[in-house]
């Protein structure tokens, strides 16, 4: 708290010894915009990177625990369910695949967390919390219920003793995706006290940069979420062309593809100069609205299958926060054509952040010969 408040004083006098060039006459006004430009919107870096760098820390350690755990338990559930597979989907069989996503969503979140700390972006560092580790500890809940069931339902020839080995596996589980919920909850509150906002304000005081800013970068934490959940309905997808005739091998891959599409389409689409960037942001937007019919396709099939009634409510779940992911990258997406692809304005502000993580100083001398640095760090981008 007391470095805190020495930082802001600090800060406060810097504005003071700014104000103080503004009287002299001439300036025409460029000793403001230099000074907002070149002042430093990220005071105290070595505490800000600390609390960021913990947190990544703690999330990889969180996909070396989280995983192992998963990672037994995915084994003693294929063990059970291996003698049934030729006979078809059981309740097993699916929960393999839910056991496989809880896994990728630990390195997801890892990367995120490190992304993250490079962009000094506190909302990305929020929605992991809120989406990836939320889910992990709601999912290892809703696994007990599931493994329960699965050992309820277990017939005379079934060997109930792997699933009895994974239940301690999974109440430890349950205690550490709760308390790496708790820290990176705290973290993230000490990332927010220490960047703010500090990604929206790299351009200095122009306005109209900030929401450009705002815009793209709640279109790209759209668009890297979604990937998540895409991913998930395709490998779900897949458990079904496993199991059942109606599905081929294609019906997985075309899926796979137009996933990678969807965010490769998506992301160069806002950092390329037009005309090309209409065109992407034109084919990510079709591929929007075609994402929306393969859904629904995906879901009556499934949804119509008797073998696959046990994964109807978290393919669902997918498919709605898949939608709403869509939803939002579409509405930013559209907001960025009409508000910030014209005379490449999107392209020319992103164009002056596109550098390695670097300090740009400016000297200010005042009567006296008192002399000061202002200095504030460029980032790179997403």
């Amino acid at each position: 708290g007391v470095e805190r408040l020495d930082g802001r004083i600090e800060n406060l006098r810097q504005i003071q010894r700014i104000s103080t060039q503004l009287i002299r006459p001439n300036n025409n006004g460029e000793a403001l915009h230099r000074g907002m430009d070149e002042f430093d919107t990220t005071q105290s870096k070595g505490r800000r990177l600390e609390s960021a760098f913990v947190s990544m820390i703690l999330y990889w350690i969180q996909v070396a625990l989280i995983g192992s755990f998963q990672g037994f338990i995915l084994s003693e559930v294929y063990w059970y369910t291996r003698p049934s597979w030729d006979t078809g989907i059981n309740a097993g069989g699916v929960i393999l695949v839910y056991c496989a996503l809880l896994i990728v969503a630990q390195f997801f979140s890892a990367i995120f967390a490190w992304d993250a700390q490079i962009h000094k972006n506190t909302i990305q560092v929020i929605a992991n919390v809120l989406v990836f580790n939320l889910g992990t500890f709601i999912y290892s809940l809703i696994q007990l219920k599931q493994l329960n069931d699965l050992k309820n339902a277990a017939t005379a020839a079934d060997n109930v003793s792997y699933i009895d080995a994974s239940f301690p596996m999974l109440y430890v589980q349950i205690v550490f995706a709760f308390l790496f919920l708790m820290a990176q909850g705290y973290l993230s509150y000490l990332v927010y006290q220490e960047y703010g906002w500090s990604i929206w304000l790299s351009q200095g005081a122009s306005l109209q940069k900030r929401a450009t800013l705002r815009r793209y970068h709640f279109f790209i934490l759209f668009l890297k979420l979604n990937l998540y959940f895409l991913l998930g309905i395709v490998l779900q997808a897949f458990v079904a062309e496993y199991w059942d005739a109606k599905w081929k091998s294609a019906t997985t891959v075309v899926l796979f593809l137009i996933m990678l599409l969807w965010y490769i389409l998506g992301y160069y689409a806002v950092h390329t100069q037009s005309p090309v960037n209409y065109a992407l942001m034109g084919l990510y937007l079709f591929l929007v609205g075609a994402n929306f019919v393969a859904v629904a396709i995906l879901l009556v099939l499934l949804n119509t299958a008797k073998d696959f009634a046990i994964t109807r409510d978290f393919l669902n779940f997918f498919a709605v926060v898949s939608s709403l992911f869509s939803l939002a990258t579409l509405a930013f997406g559209g907001l960025l054509v009409i508000s910030d692809f014209e005379n490449d304005w999107l392209f020319d502000v992103l164009r002056g952040l596109d550098r390695t993580t670097q300090f740009t100083k400016v000297t200010v001398s005042e009567k006296g010969g008192d002399t000061i640095e202002l200095k504030r760090t460029k980032t790179v981008l997403d």
